[in-house]
């Protein structure tokens, strides 16, 4: 991690967030492709929300999402979407769990760039922050992020990052959640996913909670 907290893979710059993002970010989230397995209504009110949200949760708990900067010749500079770690607050059963999550324009998928995005924020949230577990929730019928959350769970480096000190007791748990999971009606409590251990743990066992 550099001296200006940014992340540096071999074709992405993790940072934080600049003024000038917001438009970028918000004709992100307004793909259709993009939102397909969101949780929550992409609203105008939403999408204004997003950035803010984002830079609170850096300001108050001295880490969040990164946005995602390409460093590829053609893209140079541009944002791409974000990666890295957050409370999920949407999520009142699993408030308190640091979550892992990626989003990625839709141009930059297929080219494996959410799963590098998604190892250096694994990578730093274990390394660097020293947090013991991350989970990832992700929709039952979202292929993509279920690929990249299972290759963040069960090991792998993000290309151009060298190997750090973590233990080997921190793991990633993955987490299949479905749309019910968002904001449960009032007095009814929220389905919990089921969450699987990532291998990582030489000390946990494997298996489904």
């Amino acid at each position: 991690m550099s001296a200006t907290g940014a992340l540096r893979t071999e074709r992405l710059l993790l940072r934080r967030w600049r003024d000038e993002d917001d438009a970028a970010m918000m004709a992100i989230n307004r793909h259709p492709e993009v939102t397909r397995y969101l949780n929550r209504p992409v609203t105008e009110v939403a999408l204004a929300a997003f950035l803010p949200m984002f830079v609170e949760h850096w300001e108050r708990h001295g880490f969040g999402p990164f946005a995602l900067e390409s460093r590829e010749p053609e893209d140079a500079g541009a944002l791409l979407g974000f990666a890295g770690v957050a409370y999920p607050a949407y999520l009142p059963a699993l408030a308190e769990r640091p979550e892992i999550g990626w989003r990625l324009a839709r141009s930059a998928w297929g080219r494996g760039l959410a799963t590098e995005a998604a190892l250096a924020a694994r990578d730093h949230a274990f390394e660097v922050l020293g947090l013991p577990e991350v989970i990832a929730i992700v929709h039952p019928e979202n292929a993509r992020s279920q690929a990249v959350a299972r290759k963040a769970r069960d090991g792998g480096r993000a290309a151009g990052r060298e190997p750090g000190p973590g233990p080997s007791s921190r793991r990633l748990v993955a987490c299949r959640a479905g749309r019910r999971l968002t904001r449960p009606p009032s007095g009814s409590a929220a389905t919990v996913p089921r969450c699987t251990p990532s291998r990582r743990s030489s000390r946990s066992p494997r298996r489904s909670c």
